[in-house]
């Protein structure tokens, strides 16, 4: 409320999306690691129209974790908030964000939290499965 100074304050929770446009890891498919977002509070059906995905970034070099950590310093940004200009209400607008959830397919999330998968000898770390 002290950094809004008496202005509207909007939350906005997002989803975040990450996947490779190639499922091949070999360089001659062009694997590239891209990140887009939506919305979480719109409707879901609505959410999966092009008009409400917005890209954030993508990569044929950096690695899903590589782009995280410079997606991670924009967020941690946002969640303290931003002044914007709302061309509706004609007046500055505070507005924070917050990631509700990562969405992805297996593979891709798998290597962004590191996990091994069931091919390794202990796939849990706290018990021997």
């Amino acid at each position: 409320q002290l950094q809004a100074n008496g202005r509207q304050v909007f939350h906005v929770p997002l989803t975040l999306f990450n996947d490779d446009t190639s499922g091949n890891s070999s360089q001659k498919w062009n694997k590239y690691e891209s990140w887009s977002f939506t919305f979480a509070g719109l409707p879901f059906k609505k959410t999966q129209l092009q008009e409400n995905t917005n890209f954030i970034c993508t990569s044929k070099h950096a690695s899903a974790i590589e782009s995280t950590c410079i997606i991670t310093d924009c967020l941690r940004e946002l969640r303290k908030g931003i002044l914007v200009y709302d061309v509706v209400l004609c007046e500055e607008v505070f507005v924070t964000a917050s990631v509700l959830q990562i969405l992805g397919d297996n593979p891709a999330l798998s290597s962004i939290v590191s996990h091994t998968g069931l091919t390794s000898s202990t796939p849990c770390h706290f018990c021997n499965i």
